[in-house]
């Protein structure tokens, strides 16, 4: 393969040695539902019992509500000599 400007072979595997695994766990849910409301009053109770708030944009919740515990921070060379 060749590089972007076509000037010299490109081996992926090659720039890829040393890099990190990359490790993604499955985030496919196992059922979801529609829930219609008829009126906003009902729409702000439901809110109220999942313990999400909801507006008239919201296009999915996930219940329970996954709170987010990744610290990821980008390194490069030069962040780690520094």
């Amino acid at each position: 393969m060749r590089d972007l400007f076509g000037d010299e072979e490109f081996d992926w595997r090659r720039e890829w040695q040393g890099m990190p695994e990359f490790e993604q766990s499955d985030l496919k849910t196992i059922h979801s539902i529609v829930v219609n409301f008829i009126t906003a009053e009902d729409m702000n109770k439901f809110s109220e019992l999942i313990g999400k708030r909801i507006h008239f944009t919201t296009k999915s919740v996930m219940y329970p509500v996954k709170v987010n515990t990744d610290k990821k921070v980008w390194v490069d060379d030069e962040t780690k000599s520094s």
